[in-house]
């Protein structure tokens, strides 16, 4: 292997490892809200989930049917 792409793995590595770091010190969520979430009772407990852990990242799927109101109004609730 020549020098300069020793170099230049040497370089990936070390910022893959910074990256690593940064991620191990952010609290990230990922949630399926099943459909859309049309059950008030099961939107209240993620809010509430989300309230209680406090992520730095959040991440949704499955907001079916959501339009865009609907989710400025979650987003507000989660201080998003």
């Amino acid at each position: 292997m020549c020098k300069s792409r020793s170099i230049h793995k040497s370089s990936i590595t070390k910022n893959l490892n910074i990256i690593r770091f940064i991620l191990s010190l952010m609290k990230t969520i990922y949630l399926n809200v099943l459909e859309g979430c049309k059950n008030e009772e099961r939107l209240d407990l993620i809010l509430k989930f989300i309230s209680d852990n406090n992520p730095d990242i959040l991440a949704l799927s499955e907001l079916n049917g959501w339009e865009n109101n609907k989710l400025q109004e979650f987003l507000a609730k989660t201080n998003f």
